[in-house]
């Protein structure tokens, strides 16, 4: 069968946990989740995707993902990579001074460098990803079971 369901070990919320070899998704279209900040109508760059140039960020995606794999054993995390607004960077003076200093020349560059470093972070956790065909077309180097 193409779907499968399990039963897992009680979540720590006392609910047993079910998955029908599902992957998470982190992210979602507009109305999915809530927005961590309240948007002015304008792109300011305090919002949007996520900064590729903070090094914390990096740290949080790994514990975070961590958590996300230990939940979710399906095997996948889905990663994304498709239609980044790169307003929301370009808006951003630090981040554009930041590419300018490390020789990033573009946005669709910069998009690169942040699914390659994110890409890293799910192989270090033994986990295979799943990714949008952007990322394919940006040829980025990708594990043979995505």
């Amino acid at each position: 069968p193409t779907h499968q369901l399990r039963r897992e070990p009680r979540h720590p919320s006392g609910a047993r946990v079910r998955h029908a070899r599902t992957h998470p998704v982190l992210g979602g279209r507009s109305g999915e989740l809530p927005d961590p900040l309240p948007r002015t109508g304008t792109f300011g760059g305090d919002y949007g995707p996520i900064n590729p140039s903070v090094d914390t960020n990096y740290q949080v995606l790994q514990k975070l993902l961590a958590e996300v794999t230990s939940l979710f054993p399906g095997g996948f995390v889905h990663l994304g990579g498709d239609e980044v607004p790169f307003k929301c960077w370009a808006a951003n003076k630090d981040l554009v001074a930041w590419m300018k200093k490390q020789g990033i020349q573009n946005f669709n560059d910069l998009e690169s460098y942040y699914e390659e470093k994110l890409l890293d972070i799910v192989h270090h956790l033994n986990t295979s990803y799943v990714v949008w065909e952007e990322i394919f077309n940006n040829g980025l180097h990708i594990q043979p079971d995505t």
